[in-house]
């Protein structure tokens, strides 16, 4: 085996981090460090052209990042569209942002929350329970405490990829 082929074996692949655009970088960092409690962990900064962007980084607890995007005259049409799913004519829920946290810490935040003004709201899906907020960006944003969790079944999840339920009238 080379010496390139081991090193890449040491790190397993997964998720390295996630990065969205947002409107007011110092609203952003308040809400995701002091409300929802992500530590900022690194931040950049490039010119382009004539404009610059921020790019940070907020640590999720297990080395994987949250990203954001602060830009100024890079090419962007409307700083303040950062609405994926809403901007886009969808649910919020569709496109959304999920940590895994526990019952602690998610209580924790919510007080937070609230204390800040912001609403959220908690759906049981059997498996997981869920605690929803929207951030300053118009995302959705989930605190996802598996109950237990779900048990990984591939051919189970290929055998649904084409299912529709009952009763709907819709075809694949």
């Amino acid at each position: 085996m080379t010496e390139h082929a081991a090193s890449e074996q040491e790190t397993p692949a997964g998720l390295h981090h996630v990065a969205y655009a947002c409107r007011d970088i110092n609203e952003n960092h308040r809400f995701y460090e002091d409300l929802v409690g992500l530590e900022l962990v690194h931040t950049e900064v490039t010119p382009v052209g004539e404009g610059f962007f921020r790019h940070t980084f907020y640590d999720t607890g297990d080395g994987t990042c949250l990203a954001f995007f602060d830009l100024h005259g890079v090419g962007e049409e409307d700083k303040d569209r950062t609405d994926i799913s809403t901007g886009l004519g969808m649910p919020l829920w569709v496109n959304h942002i999920a940590i895994r946290s526990d019952e602690a810490r998610t209580a924790a935040a919510v007080e937070r929350l609230h204390a800040a003004g912001y609403g959220t709201y908690v759906l049981e899906h059997g498996w997981c329970r869920s605690t929803y907020v929207t951030d300053p960006n118009g995302i959705s944003f989930e605190f996802c405490v598996d109950t237990p969790g779900f048990v990984p079944d591939r051919q189970r999840a290929l055998e649904l990829l084409d299912a529709v339920p009952t009763g709907t009238g819709k075809t694949p």
